[in-house]
């Protein structure tokens, strides 16, 4: 039996194409496929979007989600998964959006990206697969982001 979590696969990936349309407009999707810099309107969509993955993930697993603070929710593995989706999304953008043939290495990817969030832990992540680089190279770097954004604030 598949964990909930890699179960969604599907749903996720075929959701993609609605997603893109509703976080990001044409300019936000040049910067992304073009490898440009993201404007704070697209850091804060991001965490946005994250937070509400984490918000449907903690529900559905009955896990305290009031009170918490950002910093608080940045350690949670639910909010660093959901962040590690929206990672897969851009992923998905950057390659330029094609619709999704092969849905059986979705799941695969969403056990790979499984992997890079526990990494998020710890020192690194030991791969050759280039996504899972790269989809926690950015997520390191958006959990810092994160942090940073909401201490500011």
């Amino acid at each position: 039996m598949k964990p909930l979590l890699i179960e969604g696969a599907v749903d996720f990936v075929e959701s993609f194409p609605e997603m893109q349309a509703q976080l990001f407009d044409r300019d936000e999707i040049r910067i992304i496929r073009t490898g440009g810099k993201y404007t704070e309107r697209m850091i804060v969509t991001i965490f946005n979007a994250a937070i509400q993955i984490w918000e449907i993930l903690a529900k559905e697993y009955e896990l305290l989600r009031v009170g918490l603070s950002e910093e608080e929710i940045s350690r949670t593995y639910l909010f660093r998964f959901g962040l590690g989706l929206i990672m897969y999304l851009l992923w998905w953008i950057r390659g330029g959006s094609q619709t999704v043939i092969r849905i059986d290495r979705a799941s695969n990817d969403f056990i790979d990206l499984s992997f890079a969030v526990y990494a998020t832990y710890f020192d690194g992540l030991l791969t050759r697969d280039d996504k899972a680089l790269w989809a926690h190279h950015n997520l390191v770097a958006a959990i810092v982001s994160f942090r940073n954004y909401f201490s500011a604030a």
